[in-house]
């Protein structure tokens, strides 16, 4: 059973403490939202999972084997949507998903996954044409080019009109329910039921505390 979990994780950015002690565990079907303010820490955590960048302190485990020893299945069955969405702006709608079907677990129907964000009708248009949503939209479709088993997601639905968003939640749910987990960051608690949630802020160090882990 595919399962992604955190023990003891603490990160530590320019001499700052960004989260200390912090654990976590997701299982099939499961969906943790990543809430708290901006600054308290939310992308760091988000990027610690993807292991873009490594925790101080702790470690991470996929499919009950730590990642950090056996790195490769975990990158094979994880996609990573950052805040950034990543586009080549000179290439077509069509062009920027080829490219990321050049992937060896990518498959090959683009329409479907551009019709799944609801821009298949922009296919041909450059990307540097589209719109902050329609650019949103063609980075989130790049998880149906590529699928995986887990989807980290920083902010997805920031830029997304209503209806984007409900395509969004749409493909969402249907990644749970064929036993897919997700983690998704958030200025706010989402309305999206049955999730675990982390608040950054539970996780920040007292100002007592902080002196002793420099000590």
């Amino acid at each position: 059973m595919k399962a992604f979990s955190g023990t003891q994780l603490s990160c530590n950015r320019n001499h700052r403490v960004i989260f200390a002690e912090l654990c976590f565990s997701l299982l099939p079907g499961e969906l943790l939202i990543i809430a708290g303010p901006n600054g308290s820490g939310k992308s760091t955590l988000l990027k610690t999972m993807a292991q873009i960048i490594a925790p101080s302190i702790g470690y991470l485990s996929w499919d009950e084997r730590r990642i950090d020893i056996e790195p490769q299945q975990f990158y094979r069955e994880m996609r990573f949507i950052g805040h950034k969405n990543a586009i080549k702006p000179s290439l077509t709608v069509r062009e920027n998903l080829i490219f990321n079907a050049s992937l060896p677990e990518a498959k090959l129907n683009i329409d479907e996954s551009l019709s799944k964000m609801g821009i298949f009708d922009l296919a041909e248009l450059p990307a540097q044409h589209l719109s902050a949503g329609q650019t949103r939209r063609l980075a989130l479709a790049r998880l149906f080019v590529s699928p995986a088993k887990l989807w980290l997601l920083d902010e997805p639905v920031v830029s997304l009109d209503s209806k984007s968003t409900e395509l969004f939640y749409s493909a969402l749910s249907s990644h749970r329910s064929e036993g897919g987990l997700a983690v998704s960051t958030t200025n706010s608690l989402s309305p999206i039921p049955h999730t675990k949630h982390i608040n950054m802020l539970d996780y920040k160090m007292s100002d007592e505390n902080l002196e002793d882990a420099w000590v």
